[in-house]
């Protein structure tokens, strides 16, 4: 089963890398009603969600990430789905492109978004993402996509991360920005209306495991144009640097082959 596929304008880390060799079950994907099965057995899972009340803080390092600075207590997510294992979040991406429709990894019946934002997390069990992703038995590595669409007004949930880009707009290597009063378990409307998808992938970067569980979220969430503009400031290169490149990140689509997205959800 093929999807349509989308011309990237820019391709994370190596552009002219197209993906391990024998590479069945590539992300991102097209989700559309003729690649989805509703299943029964997802429709209302539990969700346990404690990311609030944790310290974040915001890089430009080999994309625009926000990554929890504390030691103990990490932020973690618990699905059903997933025998309610526990997933401590590694860091959050996040993807914008240059126009309303083509800055989300994902698409939704063939349409494009300005934003998506990732969250990463791995199982509690391996002490790295790298170990994590090893594993996809468990499942090690459990990414759950949020997808925005370009609005007049701010999200004011995405006001803290906003407010300290002006410290990150050039690619700093470890340097960071605290973020104040940040809760991004906000963003994760799904848990409250249970609409989402499921399928099996891989890491949307280089080396691009295909060991990754991807949780699509049905619910779009919205994204001012100025919140936007400022996305759009960021840099990839360091101040000074001859060369000014945009920090614009995402891949092509990627073939669904015959893999089946599971929806919590009838979808028509």
């Amino acid at each position: 089963m093929g999807l349509l596929g989308r011309a990237p304008f820019h391709v994370y880390a190596d552009e002219n890398f197209a993906g391990p060799i024998n590479a069945y079950k590539q992300s991102p994907i097209n989700i559309s009603p003729a690649s989805t099965a509703y299943d029964l057995t997802i429709s209302n899972p539990f969700f346990g969600v404690d990311y609030a009340n944790k310290e974040y803080c915001v890089k430009n390092f080999d994309g625009l990430c926000i990554i929890p600075t504390a030691t103990r207590k990490l932020p973690s997510f618990q699905c059903g789905v997933f025998r309610n294992q526990v997933f401590h979040l590694e860091k959050i991406m996040i993807n914008w492109g240059t126009s309303h429709n083509n800055g989300s990894l994902h698409t939704i019946n063939n349409e494009g978004f300005a934003a998506e934002i990732q969250f990463i997390h791995r199982n509690k069990k391996f002490t790295n993402l790298s170990n994590a992703l090893k594993h996809p038995e468990e499942p090690g590595a459990l990414f759950i996509a949020v997808l925005l669409r370009e609005a007049t007004d701010d999200n004011q949930i995405l006001e803290p991360l906003i407010a300290a880009l002006p410290n990150v707009i050039y690619d700093s290597g470890t340097n960071s920005s605290r973020l104040n009063n940040f809760d991004p378990a906000l963003l994760l409307e799904f848990i409250n209306d249970h609409q989402f998808w499921l399928y099996e992938g891989s890491e949307a970067y280089e080396p691009f495991r295909e060991t990754v569980q991807w949780l699509v979220s049905h619910s779009v969430l919205s994204i001012s144009q100025n919140q936007l503009g400022r996305l759009r400031v960021l840099r990839k290169t360091p101040q000074g640097s001859d060369l000014s490149q945009p920090l614009l990140s995402t891949r092509a689509l990627q073939p669904l082959n015959d893999r089946i997205v599971r929806s919590s959800f009838i979808w028509h």
